[in-house]
């Protein structure tokens, strides 16, 4: 009875007479026969269900290796937070896209704070208690600096998790990098202006040219036919003149406008603004004034039209050249930072009020024509065909400064 009590006994047993012993003896076989039966069906059972618990456990695994690839391999920064700001979990893809690897960011609480945080802290902090505080949603496109230097855009989603009494536990969200999206949406802002400054050019253009070349003709007979000790002939060469002032000015419109082609090749910026300003060596000698250079070494080259671009570039240096008092120093700098390599160009004017920032670009026609600056207009134009942007600065009331910048990898 012990035996098969404790399951040390699977055999029959010996069946010796047909009294109450052996009566009890076939009671027992029996027994043991239904023991040994359900012992092996659990055996089955336990073998079926382990091999269930393996598979299970198997497709767990795999599963978890399956969402754990897609959200290593996804372009997205995933994360998430703890309300004291450690991360808890934050993917690989952080160091692809702003050069912190994930050991960084988990063992620093002011991550987000200091590194994702650090070009706009109030935007950063808004984030923090909309989600932390108030429990809810948050969108934002925010810049970050990445590790090596390099301004980046991103799109930031940060959704709270919350518990049974409503206090939020962690934050989940994701970083999308948008950085040529905005170059793209930049470049597009640059070519729509290029649009309706040729549209507006051509308008003005045309309906002035007519007329004008008509009132230039006549003028002209005018003067001619007038005698020299007329006395209305010094005002008939005075309408000439301006007239011819006129024309140049509308001829420089029609510039703007007219197709071109760039020839791009690997273009260095520091020899090509070294070329530009050697053509202006006679107009600064005898404006008496002093080009101070800040060149930058070892700068990246770009993709350019040498001839077209350096024309422009000398365009703008010659407008600051007409545009200096006399005996003033004009700075031109070269420098590459964020992926861009830039132009810097400081003058100082009589006075510079915010109409003459809005008419920069306009044609620039000075009491003595060679002095006159037409092709400002068609300047900015082959700088932004060229994935270029401009920015106009003013320091004081009489110091603008000019910041011209070029990407090395333009879109």
């Amino acid at each position: 009875a012990h035996e098969i009590a404790s399951g040390k006994r699977e055999y029959s047993l010996d069946v010796k007479g047909s009294d109450e012993v052996g009566s009890l003896t076939n009671t027992l076989n029996i027994m043991l026969e239904a023991l040994k039966n359900r012992r092996i069906e659990i055996e089955n059972y336990a073998r079926v269900l382990e091999k269930r618990v393996d598979e299970r456990t198997s497709e767990l695994l795999e599963s978890e290796e399956k969402y754990r690839t897609m959200v290593e391999n996804v372009p997205l920064v995933v994360y998430r937070i703890l309300k004291d700001g450690t991360t808890e979990f934050v993917n690989s893809y952080i160091t692809d896209s702003i050069g912190y690897t994930v050991e960084e960011v988990l063992d620093n609480k002011k991550f987000w704070r200091d590194k994702i945080g650090g070009e706009a802290r109030e935007a950063f902090k808004t984030v923090w208690n909309t989600c932390f505080i108030k429990g809810e949603e948050c969108r934002i496109d925010q810049k970050v600096r990445s590790k090596d230097g390099k301004l980046l855009h991103f799109i930031t989603h940060s959704k709270p998790t919350t518990d049974e009494s409503g206090e939020v536990k962690w934050v989940d969200g994701f970083m999308l990098d948008i950085t040529e999206l905005k170059r793209l949406e930049e470049r597009a802002i640059q070519t729509e202006e290029a649009r309706t400054l040729g549209e507006i050019s051509a308008r003005m253009a045309h309906e002035i040219r007519n007329p004008l070349s008509i009132a230039g003709g006549f003028a002209r007979r005018l003067r001619d036919a007038m005698k020299d000790d007329d006395v209305n002939k010094r005002l008939a060469i005075i309408i000439v003149e301006e007239v011819a002032k006129l024309e140049i000015f509308v001829a420089s419109l029609l510039s703007t406008i007219t197709p071109f082609e760039l020839t791009l090749s690997k273009v260095n910026i520091n020899e090509l603004v070294l070329e530009a300003m050697s053509e202006l060596d006679r107009l600064i000698e005898a404006r008496n004034l002093e080009i101070i250079s800040d060149i930058e070494s070892n700068i990246p080259d770009i993709e350019a039209d040498h001839k077209i671009l350096c024309q422009a570039i000398a365009n703008i240096i010659k407008h600051s050249v007409i545009s200096s008092p006399q005996d003033e120093n004009i700075s031109v700098s070269t420098a590459f930072r964020d992926d861009e390599v830039v132009l810097t160009i400081t003058n100082t004017f009589k006075h510079i009020s915010k109409a003459d920032i809005e008419q920069f670009f306009f044609p620039h026609i000075e009491p003595k024509l060679e002095e006159s600056v037409l092709d400002l207009p068609l300047s900015k134009i082959i700088i932004h065909r060229h994935s270029g942007k401009i920015n106009l600065l003013k320091i004081s009331d009489n110091i603008l400064k000019i910041i011209i910048s070029f990407p090395i990898n333009p879109v």
